[in-house]
């Protein structure tokens, strides 16, 4: 089998597509209590993986020049949105009027109209964020395997988006996590955060371009 089929790479990007979208709306908060707390980790731990994956057959994909279908874009768009979201709900931060979480006054339709508008509203600004910053670190991680063939290069994409996923969920759920929340209020703006964190993936992906 040829990773550069179309077919499967159609096939895993809307499937990944579709998880993610359903992924997006596991955090809109009237939906959640409705929803296993087992179910809502899963959900957030297998992206890791998924993302990860996602990265390997990219990386693929260009190195034989071939064109990125839309799911491509529908996939990353949706799976950095699903990050996004998770990232200002648990961090309890919001830039300017960017902000997923309604304000707890509005009525049950205008809350979800507020959080479909920052979260799928937002969908072309999320594509050239994941298309910067989330796909060059992916990318650069997951070179390595791109000699590989597609079933031992999508196993060990996979598994390491399954290690950093478990590393991420330690993260957060112990003091490390607290601790950041404590740096990040301390700030005078969280835009400082944001400048470190996009200095860092620039500086990956500037890596990950070299050959």
């Amino acid at each position: 089998m040829s990773v550069s089929k179309p077919l499967l790479h159609s096939v895993f990007w809307g499937l990944f597509s579709l998880f993610s979208a359903a992924s997006i709306l596991t955090r809109f908060d009237l939906f959640a209590p409705y929803i296993p707390s087992h179910l809502l980790s899963f959900v957030l731990f297998f992206h890791g993986p998924i993302v990860f994956m996602t990265g390997y057959l990219e990386a693929n994909v260009h190195a034989e020049d071939h064109d990125l279908p839309r799911l491509f874009r529908l996939a990353v768009t949706l799976a950095f949105t699903f990050l996004s979201v998770v990232c200002f709900q648990e961090l309890d931060i919001g830039f300017g009027p960017i902000d997923p979480t309604p304000p707890a006054a509005f009525p049950p339709l205008q809350r979800l109209a507020w959080f479909l508008t920052f979260s799928f509203g937002m969908g072309f600004a999320n594509f050239m964020a994941a298309d910067n910053l989330l796909l060059p670190v992916v990318r650069g991680l997951v070179r390595p395997f791109r000699k590989a063939i597609l079933p031992v290069g999508l196993l060990l994409s996979g598994t390491m988006g399954f290690v950093l996923a478990m590393v991420l969920r330690l993260v957060f759920a112990g003091s490390i996590f607290a601790r950041a929340e404590e740096w990040i209020d301390r700030l005078s703006s969280p835009w400082v955060a944001v400048a470190a964190g996009l200095l860092f993936t620039a500086l990956v992906g500037r890596l990950s371009n070299r050959e």
